[in-house]
């Protein structure tokens, strides 16, 4: 059977996944440099370094390397919690409160980060990564949960292989349907913008590693500015 191309997004869900695709790869690059190597957007790396550190045995990486997956799927339930509840009493879009939450962990990861100035060459006490990396985690967790609060995006800005997978159906589509006028553009339109946020990942993560060495424990202030831009355009909409 024949897929069918998605809708695309407007201008504005657009620029929001975006957004909030660099934030992710911002974020991941950091924890990534900062945490013993491991991610805080991106659990598949995890759940595969888990498995194979519990073949090796009972150490503290095993630890290391599911701690992030507890706190990513707890953002996950706040997202949804959150959602669930405020759409419940107040029928009032819940995205605006959700992007404060994932902002308000990352602000409470940069002042971790100043108070316990962990460097990214150094192998960090456990204590220290398990509060770093539980805010992080459970940051990108929520922010995960959030596009989806947005519209009609079946996105995850974490999920990299989705992402890939969408883009390459979309191209084949594109190939497919090159002859057809109505059908051509749209589904041209969905592999450039599915690319895009694929490169906003990896330029993303590729700026967050640059700062970190040069701004240290304020390196996220971009990406908390973006954040609360996000908050205040969906504040002043009407109904936010």
């Amino acid at each position: 059977m024949e897929q069918k191309p998605q809708k695309p997004p407007g201008w504005r869900l657009a620029l929001l996944a975006l957004s909030l695709m660099a934030v992710a790869g911002w974020v991941d690059a950091v924890g990534y440099l900062t945490l013993a190597h491991i991610y805080t957007a991106n659990m598949s790396g995890n759940s595969i370094s888990l498995g194979a550190q519990t073949a090796a045995g009972p150490t503290v990486d095993v630890l290391r390397r599911g701690w992030p997956i507890i706190w990513f799927f707890v953002g996950l339930l706040i997202a949804a919690a959150f959602h669930e509840v405020l759409s419940r009493r107040t029928q009032t879009p819940s995205l605006a409160g959700l992007l404060a939450i994932e902002a308000a962990l990352l602000v409470l990861f940069t002042i971790g980060m100043w108070l316990l100035e962990p460097h990214p060459t150094e192998h960090l006490p456990l204590w220290i990564f398990c509060i770093l990396g539980a805010l992080a985690s459970c940051a990108m967790g929520v922010q995960n949960g959030s596009l989806r609060r947005a519209g009609a995006l079946s996105l995850h800005t974490t999920h990299i292989t989705g992402l890939l997978l969408q883009c390459a159906d979309a191209i084949v589509l594109t190939v497919a349907t090159w002859r057809s006028r109505s059908r051509r553009p749209q589904a041209l339109i969905d592999a450039i913008f599915l690319a895009s946020l694929w490169v906003g990942y990896v330029v993303a993560a590729f700026l967050g590693a640059l700062t970190l060495f040069r701004l240290g424990p304020w390196t996220l202030v971009p990406s908390i500015a973006v954040l609360l831009l996000w908050i205040a355009v969906e504040m002043a909409r009407p109904g936010g």
